[in-house]
């Protein structure tokens, strides 16, 4: 940690900043190792660009104790319910200004990841010192996007707790189970392999509901005929994974055999493309050109990836016109899909790590249309 704290920390003082601002999140868990609980109490945490001062921390006194002990350096303002966070806030702000002067102030900070209440806490408590605060979006994108080896093992572990549940309730799929039971099921097996809080809800969709990309379980009933989309992913120390097979109950359609193997297709040149130097919008083009090949352009209508990690939607993203180059240890899904209205739609997505050589595939399961005879 002390050396992701640095290596941030010189990113501070090459942007000019004296600090950054931020809420418990993904970041905050990067840098120190540590999670806090986002409610409605404040909390802020305060990084110093001079690598000798400490880390501030504002946070109600419960939660001290979910800070992980490391070698880092940190200086703690706990408040209570009772007194409220006034006093602890005016007490970071002496801290920072010890430290800076009376100078203004240039505070880093993302505007995806700080709240009114956090900033108007600090920028009252500074006063008279005046605060430049200075979107960091620009430089924050490459901060986690290159994963290291301990990172990578993570993720593979999070990969296979994902395939190893599908493998177990794809034999409890029954004719007439809705597709919250279904999703159930599925949530029930990713706890029980070992996955932490899931990365997002699993997206089950039957016949004519998988034709809508991000669809939320209903209660339809699986019926012979449907086409099944399955899209879940499993957290493992924060790292998640995050795959899509497509299945059909019954023996399927010359139709649905059709856009399955186009999709199929368009997985498999994505990935087989994929290698470090390699231009992030050149991964959609080449997914998204096997399916205009196949006569299905209009019917693909997302893009075809996002890089992901401690969340399941990071860049890098495989996004048409992206000039952004692929670097190993970029992690990213690659997900083509097609999706025609009234009749169903299929999605094949995978997690993949660019590679020395190449690449990796972390989701390990059969990507052929697999006919489940229930």
């Amino acid at each position: 940690m002390l050396k992701r704290i640095q290596q941030f920390q010189a990113q501070l003082r090459a942007e000019k900043l004296d600090g950054f601002a931020l809420l418990p999140g993904p970041l905050l868990d990067y840098l120190t190792g540590s999670h806090f609980h986002l409610m409605e109490r404040a909390i802020l945490c305060w990084i110093p660009s001079n690598e000798n001062d400490p880390l501030l921390l504002v946070a109600p006194g419960f939660e001290i104790s979910m800070l992980n002990p490391t070698e880092l350096n940190w200086k703690m303002f706990p408040w209570d319910d009772t007194s409220g966070p006034a006093s602890a806030f005016s007490e970071m702000a002496a801290a920072m200004v010890e430290t800076l002067g009376t100078k203004a102030i240039r505070a880093g900070l993302d505007p995806l990841n700080l709240r009114f209440q956090e900033w108007n806490w600090l920028e009252i408590s500074l006063k008279p010192n005046e605060v430049n605060w200075v979107d960091g979006t620009s430089w924050l994108v490459g901060i986690r996007a290159v994963k290291d080896e301990a990172e990578l093992e993570l993720l593979r572990k999070a990969a296979a707790m994902a395939t190893t549940s599908l493998s177990v309730v794809l034999p409890q799929i029954r004719l007439g189970m809705t597709e919250k039971e279904l999703a159930g099921l599925l949530k029930i097996e990713l706890l029980r392999v070992g996955s932490e809080t899931l990365p997002f809800e699993p997206l089950i969709q039957s016949g004519p509901n998988s034709a809508i990309p991000h669809g939320s379980p209903g209660n339809r009933q699986i019926q012979q005929g449907d086409l099944l989309l399955m899209d879940f992913g499993a957290r493992h120390r924060g790292y998640v994974s995050d795959i899509t097979r497509t299945f059909h109950i019954g023996p399927a359609s010359d139709k649905a055999q059709k856009i399955h193997a186009a999709v199929l297709d368009a997985n498999q040149k994505a990935t087989q493309q994929t290698r470090s130097g390699l231009k992030c919008g050149d991964i959609d083009r080449i997914a998204r050109t096997a399916i205009e090949d196949a006569g299905f352009g209009k019917y693909f209508t997302h893009r075809t990836g996002h890089g992901m990690g401690l969340e399941c939607h990071e860049p890098p993203y495989m996004v048409k016109g992206s000039a952004q180059s692929l670097a190993v240890g970029h992690v990213f899904t690659i997900e083509p899909g097609i999706y025609i209205p009234e009749f169903g739609g299929v999605r094949i997505e995978d997690d993949i790590v660019v590679t020395e050589d190449g690449f990796e595939v972390l989701t390990q399961f059969n990507r052929e249309l697999i006919e489940l005879n229930i």
